[in-house]
């Protein structure tokens, strides 16, 4: 065995499980082509790189303090791990400690709750060009991020050289300081952690890290979530199962993702970071922080047993939903006999609530995701029977995350147009073809409103919507088949058909698009033939 190798293996006995299986890689490839790895058969050019840098590096730090503190980290290329990045580290580390420098104390990348730390790191970054691998290298001040020194060298494509980078990064399970890091051997969050320099690298790589709350007293929020330009993906496991999903999200910031979940003290969660889709590669940072949780006033309020009293027309009742799967559950009291009026259920705020609305026997009557502003929920409804009323107000799906929210239930006046009844084909109401408009309103916000027009010979029709609410259109024959239909191509969010038809009836039905809906919202029709 040659004197390179035996210093790698004793230097493996010093080194990270993740650079114990990268260094394997590279040994096992030496043992398989002992040639290769033979100290003659290394390239003069990279014997004396190694020994430039240990030059440089010294020479960098000749004012330091004795015992100055240096890491040596793995040399990166195109922004990940390299085998020969690795290899060059190594050697660079191992010659300083043999070098005798007094001066220096060459130790391995620090651990998160490690009290000693590098004063400073030597970082290098690979370039391949054609027939030559060109290297920066940095000395960074530790407490700083100062880079005190830098240079540029490099070395002749040889062989030996290929053979190292041709090595598969795969094999490393990832391509950071950070791999491997599957399910089984995930790297372990501390409160408040950044952990910088990670990459999704190969494609389909996946980072996984866990984390234990310590130290709380009752419930905490715990918040992670990446940071950088690559789009992430990210899941959320636990509490104390790994299989189990808390949530998960794509797109808390730009490509970014972030995940809240409530903890207990002692629980333990899985995090599993990845690419949007099976292209994404590319670098990022992962942040976590874990805050005391005040608690929810209104709590618990998680079923129609524990429902907290709403009042008609007062004002809105402040509460939050907890990560995940949590339903907050309201009742109301309503009294019948208030000719032609309408409940109205809404909820305010920067959450994506989906709301239930329930009679007194608990079946469901009506349910909302977006009928209200933004992502919130919305219900209008028309009540015709005295009794208790229960509304459930829950994220959009399980995966949703901690926020706030108001809720209101309003008594509104309802003010049907002229045209009512014309919620149904066989209600339609006729309309003159010569660009009379018709004035309407949706009275409850999700009605329907039905128009009929009758054509004496073939001609060429234009249909069209006017006012400030985003309608939709769809013309039917008279059999009931669909001939056309249209969102915004009038002004603004209005509606326009034109369509040349045969003589005959035909139906035109008139709604308000799902999430952009107002309640009592008014519009005009016209309908013209050419």
């Amino acid at each position: 065995m040659g004197q390179l190798q035996a210093n790698v293996i004793a230097f493996l006995r010093r080194r990270t499980p993740m650079k114990r299986n990268i260094l394997a890689v590279i040994l096992a490839a030496a043992v398989a082509a002992p040639v290769l790895f033979a100290q003659s058969q290394i390239p003069m050019e990279v014997n004396a790189f190694a020994d430039q840098s240990v030059d440089f590096v010294a020479d960098a730090l000749a004012s330091a303090r004795r015992g100055t503190r240096v890491t040596i980290e793995p040399f990166t290329k195109d922004g990940g791990m390299s085998p020969l990045g690795e290899f060059l580290a190594v050697t660079i580390a191992i010659r300083l400690v043999e070098s005798g420098n007094s001066r220096i104390v060459v130790v391995d990348r620090p651990a998160r709750d490690a009290m000693v730390e590098s004063d400073f790191v030597v970082r290098g970054r690979l370039f391949e060009a054609e027939s030559a691998v060109l290297i920066v290298l940095q000395i960074i001040e530790t407490e700083t991020s100062e880079i005190v020194r830098g240079t540029e060298s490099g070395f002749g494509m040889s062989p030996w050289v290929e053979q190292l980078l041709s090595l598969s990064a795969a094999a490393q399970g990832g391509a950071d300081r950070f791999e491997p890091d599957s399910l089984e051997s995930s790297y372990e969050l501390m409160t408040g952690e950044i952990v910088e320099d990670r990459s999704i690298d190969p494609r389909e790589d996946e980072d996984w890290y866990v984390f234990q709350a310590s130290g709380i007293d009752g419930e905490a929020l715990f918040t992670v979530g990446t940071s950088g330009d690559t789009d992430t993906f990210m899941e959320v496991f636990g509490p104390d199962d790994s299989s189990v999903l808390l949530g998960e999200n794509d797109d808390a910031s730009d490509a970014n993702a972030e995940v809240t979940v409530l903890l207990l003290s002692g629980d333990t969660v899985w995090v599993k970071v990845s690419g949007f889709d099976s292209s994404t590669v590319g670098a990022y940072s992962l942040y976590s922080f874990l805050e005391p949780f005040a608690g929810d006033d209104l709590e618990p309020n998680d079923g129609p047993d524990q429902a907290v009293m709403l009042g008609i027309n007062e004002p809105p009742i402040a509460s939050m939903l907890l990560p995940g799967s949590d339903e907050d559950w309201y009742y109301f009291e309503f009294r019948a006999g208030i000719s032609e009026s309408i409940i109205s259920v809404e909820t305010s705020g920067d959450l994506d609530t989906f709301i239930e609305l329930y009679n007194e026997d608990q079946a469901l009557l009506l349910e909302n995701d977006d009928g209200g502003d933004g992502g919130n929920g919305r219900i209008d409804i028309f009540l015709s029977e005295s009794g208790r009323y229960f509304v459930n107000v829950r994220h959009y799906d399980a995966t949703g995350q901690e926020g706030e929210y108001e809720l209101s239930v309003r008594l509104l006046e309802a003010s049907l147009d002229e045209w009512e009844p014309d919620n149904v084909r066989q209600e339609a109401q006729e309309i003159p073809v010569d660009g009379t408009q018709q004035i309407h309103n949706f009275t409850p916000a999700d009605e329907v409103d039905w128009i009929s027009f009758n054509l004496q010979a073939t001609s060429t029709v234009e249909i069209v919507t006017t006012g400030d609410i985003d309608t939709y259109l769809e013309l039917i024959d008279r059999l009931g088949n669909s001939v056309a239909e249209d969102d915004d191509s009038g002004n603004d969010y209005n509606s326009r058909i034109e369509q040349v038809l045969q003589r005959g009836t035909y139906y035109i039905q008139i709604t308000q698009v799902e999430g952009d809906s107002v309640f009592g919202g008014e519009y005009g029709v016209t309908v013209q033939t050419r």
